[in-house]
């Protein structure tokens, strides 16, 4: 508010940590939405709050600096005034005074024009919902249990707000549920046995198998391949993020704070990328797939990775 008093104008836009996000990300009693490009922040009518409390910032987006190493909250300034003056001190405290860049989406759909691609993250949920969508058409079973989509996905699907190990690790657990864990055993039970037998004290036990397995043995026995090596790169992109999950379930560790933790979930998110979308090219070879409108901007691949 001080800003525009001063005669600063009201689109000029300031660059904040990301950290600023956690509190409302984290806060129940606010509704806090973002693609990774635009977001918002609001609270819910439900719950009762402090009139120093009870906020909104109509639009948000993000930031850069040149070698677009590190991720900024960016926001104009005539939204920003609109916060209640105790929320404006806490943006304020988060405040960085380096040279940044908007997020080109972000600026061409504030100054009125149309995006040119869409987030990473919101071209994963749209791959899982047009699987969903095509193994229907195939078999009448969807591939995976729960269907996310553009405007339906968890809330910290999303770049990380705060480079710690802790944050990286539930970003990465929350992956492999939303990816093997959240296949659907039912869809290859006519195919393959969803049991093996194994060893165990000197006796044969029944032992289910695990969900990337099935679909692999699903897969072969109901694809035929002129060149795996698309399809085996795909299944070890589903493995790699089991067996990097696996790893900080068995150990208690001290979180550590690593800016690293930004670029690791950036190549991540694009590896776990080219598998969903390596599964839809898969089942878009069958006939009755036709029928699934694919977005042009997903079959042209324009995507931003940042």
């Amino acid at each position: 508010t001080l800003l525009l008093a001063l005669g600063e104008p009201q689109l000029a836009y300031r660059a904040f940590n990301l950290r600023i996000l956690e509190l409302y990300r984290n806060d129940p009693r606010y509704s806090y939405g973002t693609d990774d490009i635009h977001g918002s922040i609001s609270t819910k009518t439900e719950n009762e709050l402090p009139d120093s409390d009870d906020t909104f910032l109509e639009t948000f987006g993000f930031a850069y600096d040149k070698e677009i190493k590190n991720r900024y909250v960016a926001a104009y300034l005539v939204y920003l005034s609109r916060l209640t003056p105790e929320h404006q001190q806490r943006w304020n405290l988060e405040m960085f005074n380096g040279e940044t860049f908007l997020h080109p989406d972000y600026a061409r759909t504030t100054a009125g024009h149309w995006p040119e691609k869409e987030s990473i993250f919101n071209a994963f949920c749209e791959e899982m919902r047009i699987i969903n969508e095509m193994t229907m058409k195939i078999t009448g079973k969807s591939l995976f249990s729960k269907t996310y989509d553009r405007y339906n996905k968890p809330k910290k699907f999303s770049f990380l707000v705060r480079p710690t190990q802790e944050e990286y690790e539930s970003f990465l657990h929350l992956l492999d549920k939303m990816m093997s864990d959240n296949l659907n055993k039912d869809y290859f039970k006519d195919k393959i046995e969803l049991t093996t037998r194994v060893e165990k004290d000197g006796a044969l036990v029944e032992q289910n198998k695990g969900t990337i397995q099935m679909l692999e043995e699903w897969l072969n026995v109901s694809v035929k391949f002129p060149d795996s090596k698309p399809k085996d790169e795909m299944i070890g992109i589903f493995k790699e993020i089991r067996k990097e999950r696996s790893k900080p379930a068995h150990h208690v560790r001290e979180d550590v704070w690593n800016n690293t933790y930004f670029t690791k979930q950036r190549e991540l998110i694009k590896s776990a990328y080219q598998g969903i979308r390596t599964l839809r090219l898969i089942f878009s070879n069958h006939p009755l797939s036709k029928q699934v409108e694919v977005p042009d901007w997903l079959f042209k691949g324009e995507i931003w990775t940042f």
